[in-house]
């Protein structure tokens, strides 16, 4: 199988073959709406829930775990990422509070509904996406 630079990056922080991959984001209004207070204050939101990882998400799934890596300048020093069991892991659908032209919901990630807790929205209505959405709302999953 082929992977896609996204799945080339997200192979080297994953110990199992990636099934699929795809960048996320936080789910609040995107970078150009930055300046906004509401664009603020909903990051902050997300910061003071715990619920705020990173700016951009590489977001990998492999047969036994879900691989959350912080794409952002600070994860330069160091790599950030998250990892939960498939097995034990939670996925809740809420509306996504992006301005950003995508369709579908935003996910809320945990292992058994607390921390570690991501809320990410999708960047882009592609076929990585979509993938990676399915793999994690299917396949006899904890489907909130």
């Amino acid at each position: 199988m082929e992977l896609s630079p996204d799945g080339e990056i997200a192979q080297r922080f994953c110990d199992d073959v990636v099934l699929a991959v795809s960048c996320f984001k936080p789910n609040a209004p995107g970078r150009r709406e930055l300046g906004s207070l509401r664009a603020m204050s909903e990051r902050q939101l997300l910061k003071s829930r715990g619920a705020y990882f990173a700016e951009r998400v590489l977001l990998a799934v492999t047969p036994l775990e879900v691989v959350a890596i912080a794409m952002d300048l600070f994860a330069i020093g160091g790599t950030r990422r998250r990892v939960w069991k498939r097995s034990e892991l939670r996925v809740k659908t809420i509306p996504s509070r992006s301005e950003e032209n995508v369709d579908g919901p935003a996910l809320v990630l945990s292992c058994h509904g607390s921390f570690p807790v991501i809320e990410i929205a999708p960047i882009a209505d592609d076929d990585a996406t979509v993938a990676v959405i399915d793999s994690l709302l299917s396949g006899g999953r904890h489907h909130v």
